[in-house]
């Protein structure tokens, strides 16, 4: 798309086709209700907290059989606002994609005003992300900040004519589709690689014809054996040289399911104490803080620029194809089992070592078996990783345009709907 610059001068939409509101004024702010331990139950929809809008529906969601009324019902396509907790992680604005629920406290259900497009007011939250951690932080108690309705009311909002905020939040909406189409077809990809090696290496389809013999962790085709994951990978654990001013520090919430959260370099001088360790191309990096959230990845990059926290175990396959080790440690069999034991530990959070990782059985084909397997997940983790590098992309180039669309530097008013 073409997009016409305003001159500096003209930047903002006061004094232009806009009126300027209070934000309280674009939408109505339904909040959710305080559940109580006796309205909960072990059937029914889901109680949807802020944790189920990071991490969806797990086994520490709660349920309930009670019928509370439309106002606090979800569906999917609501527009949800956080507006209390961690003020850089808790508060932010959210679609709803998850089962029909029940909405919980400190969540508002946002419905927008019939002159404001649903669109638009959702980047328009988004790109308030900035002022509502300030405004949380500077009322922040116990790690825990919030938004009022009353601070809603003193933000002042110039809104464009209802046809520029269609265009923005059409535009913005489709990168955030195809960002959304790219994350399914790797979820697929993810899924058959699952049932590929359900079928191999659980159901044995692979090996119809081959004898099958008794081993420490029951029956298994001829040729094949169990094998120690630490003896077949060892934890890195080298001082970054810090030869260079600036670096990319990532810390264990700076990756999520295989992906780089981002690529910003940071002054060596303002890094925290647990920005250590020197981290290379085929190294897997596994956060030790609760397994289930999935905080990994694997490195296939020249890696010199980057410097990990010591939170982040980093393991590097000696005997084993590392993409093969990659797979086998992030599937959702050998996570549960590690937060079981991250969770049986003493301790402010469940936490792991590279104790517990190292002492996983890990069940290995023969040689054929093993090389078709690995080259197949060679070729599906490459897709994954191309889908992802253009999701980067595209998120950098809606994240680009978001604050220039909403302060009016980018004139959409002759652009066609």
């Amino acid at each position: 798309m073409n997009w016409k610059r305003r001159s500096r001068s003209s930047w903002g939409r006061l004094g232009m086709k806009s009126d300027c509101y209070a934000l309280f004024d674009l939408a109505q702010w339904k909040n959710g209700l305080a559940f109580k331990k006796i309205d909960f139950s072990s059937d029914g929809e889901p109680v949807i907290k802020i944790a189920e809008l990071k991490n969806g529906i797990t086994g520490q969601t709660q349920f309930t059989e009670g019928d509370y009324g439309d106002e606090v019902h979800l569906t999917k396509g609501d527009m949800l606002f956080s507006w209390s907790g961690n003020p850089e992680t808790s508060i932010d604005v959210f679609w709803y994609n998850l089962p029909e629920g029940w909405l919980n406290q400190h969540i508002f259900k946002v419905i927008p005003k019939p002159f404001v497009d649903r669109n638009f007011l959702y980047y328009l939250l988004k790109s308030l992300k900035a002022t509502f951690t300030a405004i949380a932080s500077n009322k922040q108690t116990t790690g825990l900040g919030h938004i009022t309705l009353k601070d809603l009311k003193k933000l002042n909002i110039a809104l464009p004519s209802e046809k520029e905020q269609k265009i923005i939040g059409r535009y913005l909406y489709t990168i955030d589709q195809k960002i959304s189409v790219n994350q399914a077809i790797n979820d697929n990809l993810q899924q058959q690689i699952s049932e590929i090696y359900k079928a191999w290496y659980q159901d044995f389809s692979c090996a119809s014809n081959v004898p099958m013999i008794a081993s420490e962790y029951g029956i298994i085709p001829q040729g094949w054996h169990y094998s120690i994951v630490g003896d077949l990978c060892k934890s890195i654990s080298v001082t970054h040289k810090f030869d260079t001013d600036k670096l990319i520090f990532l810390n264990t919430g700076d990756i999520e399911d295989g992906r780089f959260l981002h690529e910003n370099y940071m002054a060596v001088s303002e890094m925290p104490g647990q920005a250590k360790k020197s981290i290379a191309r085929g190294d897997i990096l596994f956060s030790e803080i609760r397994p289930i959230n999935r905080h990994f990845a694997y490195v296939n990059f020249s890696a010199k620029d980057y410097v990990v926290s010591t939170k982040l175990m980093i393991i590097r396959a000696t005997s084993l194809d590392s993409r093969r080790l990659y797979h086998f440690l992030t599937s959702q069999d050998v996570l549960m089992e590690l937060q079981m034991q991250a969770e049986s530990r003493s301790g402010t959070f469940p936490q792991i070592r590279f104790d517990n990782v190292s002492k996983l059985p890990i069940l290995i084909a023969d040689d054929k078996t093993e090389v078709a397997f690995t080259n197949l997940l060679h070729t599906v983790y490459a897709q994954i990783e191309h889908n992802n590098l253009e999701n980067g992309k595209l998120r950098a180039l809606r994240d680009n345009l978001l604050p220039r669309l909403m302060s009016g530097e980018l004139d959409v008013s002759e652009l066609d709907i």
